[in-house]
């Protein structure tokens, strides 16, 4: 092997050993802040983001708070003047006669006592209870768009049946 290529590529090896040297030492700086800015930034998103889901956890917790509430609760001071009663005839023969029933409260329950078995005996609630007022009408949620869900839960039971 001629010596030039030996010289020139040991040359060249070194040339690129000592740019690389000179670059970090002079880049060194430079990339050190660059780091910390990114770092800084990163913590800057960090606490950002820490206040955006507490923002949004407490939004979620009123707006679940505005979606539930008690419209009538039968275990305090059942009324049968909290209710309407109204009884029809079957869907499917409306010349049947109509249902009759008796309706009463008895150890906090609302009891309906049927006198036939004809037609479909109605029973809907006349006054609401929201937020602590009373209202004779479901009272609109702002906080929701679009259909609005209602639950309904209670117990019913057959005597006679």
């Amino acid at each position: 092997m001629p010596t030039e290529v030996i010289i020139g590529f040991a040359s060249s090896i070194i040339g690129g050993l000592l740019v690389a040297i000179v670059n970090q030492l002079f880049t060194k700086r430079r990339t050190d802040a660059e780091a910390e800015v990114l770092k800084a930034q990163a913590e800057k998103i960090r606490a950002e983001t820490a206040t955006l889901l507490n923002a949004v956890g407490k939004l979620n917790t009123a707006i679940q708070s505005a979606n539930y509430c008690t419209l009538y609760d039968g275990r305090q001071n059942m009324d049968l003047l909290d209710f309407q009663f109204s009884s029809v005839s079957a869907p499917k023969d409306p010349s049947k006669e109509i249902a009759v029933g008796t309706p009463k409260v008895k150890e906090g329950a609302l009891m309906v006592e049927r006198k036939n078995t004809a037609g479909r005996f109605f029973v809907a609630i006349r006054n609401y209870k929201c937020d602590g007022k009373e209202k004779e009408y479901i009272p609109k949620n702002e906080l929701l768009e679009g259909q609005r869900r209602l639950r309904v839960t209670f117990e019913a039971r057959a005597t006679k049946g």
